[in-house]
């Protein structure tokens, strides 16, 4: 007699490419594993390859759904539903983190009523407040600024400040 043993593989796939991407990386739990894109082999831990700027890492085998739930809680415990499964394979699907990053021009976009503001004298610290307020807000809102926030809006205020030289 055939016995058929199911089991969960927590996948996580992270956009590693050049482009600004909106929230691309996720976690998820499938019944498949990850398959090396060299070996073509399955991994059940670590890294399973990079293709087409796309890495995927594979967190374990589990025996049941609730296990594999509890490997994605103990390594995201901040996370959010994903809107739609990746693939037949997959059982649950996760955003990483617990907010959704936004691009740097989403971010610039963002800040723009405040940049509209400057008078191109604000110290840094006057610009780190405007950008808590501005993350404030985006949190409000499910998302987070990109890294960049700071550089988009110091860039603005020295450009506002050499246009008031002239």
């Amino acid at each position: 007699m055939n016995k058929t043993t199911n089991y969960y593989y927590v996948i996580e796939t992270n956009y590693v490419g050049p482009n600004d991407l909106y929230d691309p990386d996720t976690i998820g739990i499938y019944t498949q594993p990850a398959y090396g894109n060299m070996s073509k082999e399955p991994v059940v831990d670590g890294w399973a390859g990079t293709t087409n700027d796309w890495a995927t890492h594979a967190h374990g085998e589990f025996d049941t759904l609730e296990d594999a739930r509890a490997k994605i809680e103990e390594m995201y415990p901040d996370r959010r539903e994903a809107d739609e499964l990746q693939d037949e394979d997959c059982v649950e699907l996760w955003k990483l983190g617990k907010y959704a990053i936004m691009t740097r021009e989403d971010t610039a976009d963002w800040l723009y009523e405040a940049t509209r503001e400057l008078t191109g004298k604000e110290s840094d610290e006057k610009l780190k407040e405007i950008i808590e307020n501005a993350e404030s807000n985006a949190n409000d809102n499910g998302c987070t600024l990109h890294s960049d926030a700071f550089s988009i809006l110091s860039d603005e205020r020295d450009r506002v400040n050499a246009e008031n030289e002239d």
